[in-house]
C-alpha cells in the first residue's frame, strides 16, 4: 500500500490517466473484431506488431467502451473530489469520496 494521502492518490490517479491515454490512438475506440492489436519492434521496446486475441465478445466490447475519451472526464472527477478537502481539513467521509478511492486504487493498481 502507498503511502499517499487520500488526496495525493485521487491526484496521482487522474494523473495516471491523462498520461495513459496521451499515448493511446486519440479517436473512439470500437469494436471492429474480437481482437486488439499492438504491435512492438524486434526489441520488443517500441510498438509496432503483436496481437491479442481475447475469447469473449463482451471482453473486446468493454475494451472498446473504455478508450482514452474516457481519461479526461474520469480524471476530472477524481480531481474534484480530491478537491473536497479545503487547507488541512481531511476530505470528508461519503460514499462518494468511497467510491473515488476505489477507482483510484484500481487505475493504480493498489488495494483501498
Amino acid at each position: 500500500m502507498s503511502d499517499r494521502t487520500r488526496v495525493e492518490t485521487l491526484r496521482a490517479a487522474a494523473q495516471r490517466l491523462r498520461e495513459a491515454s496521451h499515448s493511446t490512438t486519440p479517436d473512439r475506440w470500437q469494436l471492429l473484431s474480437y481482437q486488439i492489436v499492438a504491435t512492438f519492434d524486434d526489441d520488443c521496446e517500441d510498438i509496432t506488431e503483436v496481437a491479442l486475441t481475447y475469447g469473449h465478445e463482451a471482453n473486446a466490447r468493454w475494451i472498446a467502451l473504455v478508450g482514452p475519451l474516457l481519461a479526461e472526464p474520469l480524471a476530472a472527477w477524481l480531481e474534484s473530489v480530491a478537491a473536497l478537502q479545503f487547507g488541512q481539513v481531511p476530505l470528508p467521509d461519503s460514499p462518494i469520496v468511497d467510491h473515488a478511492l476505489k477507482v483510484a486504487g484500481v487505475i493504480l493498481r493498489e488495494a483501498t
